[in-house]
């Protein structure tokens, strides 16, 4: 927009009014921003945009003129909004349209860039001067420090409160696990040793029988090992044979009395769920 002002002396915008650029630009302004104090403002009711102005914009963006329409639209549209919700609109380079109490628009000129831009570094130069002068040093804000400490602190009690109770949960589930198990598994008894003192053959009383307790009898080889690993795997003494090489027998060796066979017998089919045959 400031270059079509700059170029035409008159910019005319529908629901906005008109813009007059008064008096000739310096040559070596041409290519800068256009200083506002050169506008002249025009609260005038503009119905239809310029055709020069849409020219202009089809020129400059390489666009059809219905696009070309479309986007001055939604530029104007944008600045009645911002009007609307009582903030100026601002037109680069030219100045800024805003409304007054009466609901009236009116022009504001924007101060140069270049003034604003010498005003910045003579601002900046002021206050470095201003802190050799006193010698002047930021300092930091040690309610900040005490504050971040804090948080640092915080966050790693709470990972280490966290680690510690995730910790004491699994061991706990571990010790339940563990007990369960031992509470279901089946109960060998124990090889007791008779001390002789006299190989008196009426003294002599004789040890436990080892019997086997099959679990499983199958004509699979497949089954048969798939079914040994596993149970293996769970720290089970169990055992594997196939003295045929047709059938495969997964058994315990546990050695008993023969009235405990019948105990041991039924705590292990009530511990795997299957049919426990005892062989001596």
């Amino acid at each position: 927009m400031s270059q079509y002002l700059r170029e035409q002396k008159t910019l005319s915008l529908p629901g906005i009014g008109i813009f007059h650029l008064t008096g000739p630009l310096p040559p070596d302004d041409e290519t800068s921003l256009l200083l506002s104090s050169r506008v002249q403002f025009e609260n005038k009711k503009v119905k239809e945009a310029d055709d020069n102005l849409i020219s202009f914009i089809k020129q400059e963006t390489g666009k059809i003129k219905p696009l070309a329409i479309a986007d001055l639209e939604s530029f104007i549209s944008s600045g009645m909004e911002m009007l609307n919700m009582g903030k100026p609109f601002q037109l680069e380079g030219i100045g800024n349209i805003q409304k007054n109490k009466n609901g009236q628009l009116e022009f504001v000129a924007s101060e140069p860039v270049a003034n604003r831009h010498e005003l910045g570094q003579a601002e900046h130069d002021k206050r470095i001067s201003v802190f050799e002068d006193s010698k002047y040093e930021p300092k930091s804000n040690p309610l900040q420090k005490i504050l971040a400490v804090g948080l640092l602190l915080a966050g790693v009690a709470v990972v280490v409160l966290g680690g510690y109770y995730l910790y004491n949960k699994s061991n706990n589930v571990k010790e339940v696990t563990e007990e369960e198990s031992l509470n279901k598994a089946p109960v060998q008894a124990p090889v007791t040793d008779t001390i002789v003192s006299k190989p008196d053959s009426s003294q002599i009383v004789k040890l436990p029988s080892t019997y086997k307790f099959i679990l499983e009898t199958t004509n699979s080889k497949n089954r048969a090992y798939k079914r040994y690993n596993q149970l293996k795997s769970l720290a089970i003494d169990v055992k594997i044979e196939s003295p045929d090489s047709i059938f495969y027998k997964l058994y315990f060796v546990i050695p008993a009395t023969s009235a405990d066979t019948i105990r041991i017998k039924d705590s292990l089919q009530n511990y795997y769920g299957r049919r426990v045959i005892v062989e001596l």
